[in-house]
């Protein structure tokens, strides 16, 4: 069994730090200016200049004026939409570890956590998982997704005896 932590959604990285030293790190970050400081940052982690999706290829991604939550979805403050390679992260993680390990996944994907989340409950991966992490962003679609979304998302992952936990 590996001890396995994946940050999706990595920003600044601190969300790594904690389990740097004993755990096998992967992470995603797609925004192209963030990513290169994260990789000198982080040199034993494993990093992808990708979004988590649920296809393999190549998306717009809204930058902001701040460099701060952008996201695949349009943005109130945007400045820019640039292309980035996405994954489909449910496959990646069926293809890139066992049941037996122990994988936390903190996500905070801006708004791409409902179609992903959802990918993973009905094809299977979400059954690696072990701990999860999420911050659900409401604000993000217009008009919002009700908190029943969320309950709901939260109860099918409790279903499969994962222990859900807010993000921030």
């Amino acid at each position: 069994m590996k001890k396995i932590y994946i940050d999706c959604g990595v920003f600044t990285g601190n969300t790594i730090d904690p389990y740097y030293d004993d755990y096998v790190v992967y992470g995603f970050e797609p925004n192209p200016n963030k990513f290169d400081k994260l990789v000198k940052k982080y040199e034993k982690a494993t990093l992808y200049n990708k979004a988590v999706w649920v296809k393999d290829g190549k998306m717009g991604f809204h930058l902001t004026v701040r460099n701060e939550s952008c996201s695949l979805f349009e943005r109130k403050d945007e400045k820019e939409i640039v292309t980035v390679e996405s994954i489909n992260f449910n496959k990646w993680i069926k293809e890139t570890f066992n049941e037996d390990d122990y994988i936390i996944i903190k996500m905070d994907i801006e708004g791409a956590e409902y179609t992903v989340l959802n990918d993973m409950l009905d094809n299977g991966s979400m059954k690696y998982v072990n701990e999860i992490f999420i911050e659900f962003h409401n604000r993000v679609f217009n008009p919002k997704p009700s908190r029943a979304v969320n309950n709901l998302l939260r109860k099918r992952i409790s279903e499969l005896g994962i222990e859900v936990k807010s993000w921030k």
